[in-house]
């Protein structure tokens, strides 16, 4: 081997290709959506969706979609609900379920953001029903709610709706140590790390306020941690 010769890296697939984009989906006339995935797509010609209920009667199959018929898929990116609606090109049964998509040739979007979102990488604890501390690191707040990301949220207390404290230490003047009460939204799995949004019970606008006076900074971006796709009728 040459002196300029590179050792190979070997990586698993998973770490090199983004994880599948989660959508909602559902039938015209149908008040019921089902959770599924986007795997896939060739710009152009063809989205390919997939759910992990692959059996019949669940997943997408409890849509029944068939070759030709409508679908209506929602979908959250960045605090921006999108949405089209495309027919169904081609079922594959094996080895899973998998459903094509004619490609749109446009798609819907509408802003779901409600407050003003400022950045941040603070340390924080989360509280959950039990009393439990786990650390954490606080990504994004608003006077509404947060982003939260932690590696160590037990599954029982992570799911949407389970009620969660953010406990959260700033130097004097900002107050010491405030303590943020709140419920969970949502929670994702990335890599290792649980990113979670929390929904406050109440507006936080003084919290805020001492926050961007100790981070120095005059503007805050929109928010993104108070959206749901499901929620949205795009």
């Amino acid at each position: 081997m040459s002196e300029t010769t590179k050792p190979v890296q070997l990586r698993q697939l998973s770490d090199v290709l983004s994880e599948p984009l989660k959508i909602f989906v559902q039938a015209p006339l149908f008040a019921s959506r089902v959770e599924a995935k986007i795997l896939g797509y060739a710009s152009g010609q063809y989205v390919a969706l997939h759910s992990p209920g692959s059996k019949p009667g669940m997943g997408l199959n409890t849509l029944a979609p068939r070759i030709g018929d409508d679908l209506i898929i929602r979908f959250l990116v960045d605090g921006i609900a999108y949405g089209f609606t495309s027919h169904v090109t081609h079922l594959l049964a094996h080895p899973e379920s998998l459903v094509f998509l004619q490609y749109p040739e446009s798609i819907a979007q509408v802003s779901v953001r409600r407050d003003r979102r400022l950045p941040c990488r603070l340390p924080c604890n989360l509280i959950d029903s039990t009393g439990q501390r786990t650390p954490a690191l606080l990504l994004d707040i608003s006077e509404g709610g947060s982003k939260v990301a932690s590696r160590d949220v037990k599954e029982e207390h992570r799911s949407a709706g389970a009620p969660v404290k953010l406990e959260l230490t700033l130097p004097p003047p900002t107050g010491g140590v405030h303590e943020i009460t709140g419920k969970v939204i949502r929670a994702t799995q990335q890599h290792r790390t649980i990113v979670a949004g929390i929904e406050f019970d109440r507006r936080y606008s003084e919290l805020m306020e001492s926050l961007t006076n100790f981070l120095c900074l005059d503007d805050m971006s929109p928010d993104s941690a108070n959206g749901d796709a499901a929620a949205v009728g795009v």
